[in-house]
């Protein structure tokens, strides 16, 4: 689990690499995002758009 409580922002490449290319990786680890912003949520859910 990630907390974004505080974040701002995250890059295109940071949310693809967490939430596209580690979850394909490692499909054993769960993660999701919890206290995201709209801009946070955004890049997020881009990434997983993705797959």
């Amino acid at each position: 689990m990630d907390t974004f409580d505080g974040v701002e922002s995250i890059g295109q490449a940071f949310a693809d690499e967490i939430f596209r290319v580690f979850q394909n990786e490692h499909p054993e680890v769960s993660i999701s995002a919890q206290n995201t912003n709209p801009d946070v949520d955004f890049m997020i859910k881009r990434a997983l758009a993705q797959k």
